[in-house]
Formats: structure tokens, C-alpha cells, sequence
């Protein structure tokens, strides 16, 4: 199955070990979800390769994000969407803000992907994993 096909409907808008993590510990533990982890499509690799806040918040907090995307070594975005269009992007890194609108933040994402199959996957052409 593919990762493009949602199995549950009702299950992928569960809430369940969020809601669980929030009542069981203190405040102090605090934890985000991350909405998209972009990654590899070839077989064997699977390597994650940027990640993907979506809020509808202008003023979402970005360090805890930002900071997981350094540890990893991948680009991490803020993506600002209404009820049904992103609204804009903010690629961000060492608590620094690029903004993006859509074109950009797809393009960006194209060149992660185009670079790491360069890198990874040198004898894959590129227009063939699309």
C-alpha cells in the first residue's frame, strides 16, 4: 500500500496518543507532533529528508522544530495554510525564518529530493522516481 492512501479516515485524525501523552505526564514534558516527515521513495533507503509543521497560527513557535531539523541533518518548514490553500512557508534553521510562498517551498522541496538522489541514488535518473 502506498504511503499516499489514507487506510482509516477516522483513524488518521485520531488523537488519541496526543491526548494520552498530555493527561499521563506533567506539563514540563513537552512535546509537538510533526505533520509530514518528506522521505526517500527508493527501495532500501526510506532516509528522511525535510520535515513539515502545518499550522493555521502565524505565530507558531518554531525552535523545538528547527532544532530537530538540525539534529537530522534535513531542512524542516512551516507551512501556513487557511481551510484549503497554504497561505505561505517559512523554511527555518538555526531559529531562522526564510519566508517561502508555495512556488518557492516546492521548488525547495524538489531540490532536497533532486540532491539527495544525487548523492544517494547517483544511478537512479531523477525523472524516474517521480
Amino acid at each position: 500500500m502506498s504511503p499516499y492512501e489514507i487506510r482509516n479516515e477516522a483513524l488518521y485524525h485520531d488523537r488519541t496518543v496526543q491526548d494520552w501523552h498530555r493527561l499521563s505526564f506533567p506539563r514540563s514534558y513537552w512535546a509537538i507532533d510533526i505533520d509530514l516527515m518528506g522521505a526517500c521513495g527508493q527501495p532500501r533507503c526510506s532516509m528522511p529528508l525535510y520535515l513539515i509543521e502545518s499550522t493555521t497560527n502565524p505565530n507558531k513557535p518554531i525552535g523545538i522544530l528547527s532544532k530537530a531539523g538540525n539534529m537530522m541533518n534535513i531542512p524542516a518548514f512551516i507551512v501556513r495554510h487557511d481551510a484549503s490553500q497554504i497561505v505561505e512557508a517559512h523554511q527555518i534553521s538555526d531559529g531562522n525564518s526564510e519566508r517561502l510562498n508555495e512556488s518557492a517551498l516546492h521548488r525547495n522541496l524538489e531540490v532536497v529530493r533532486q540532491n539527495h538522489y544525487l548523492t544517494h541514488h547517483p544511478f537512479v535518473p531523477f525523472d524516474r522516481l517521480r
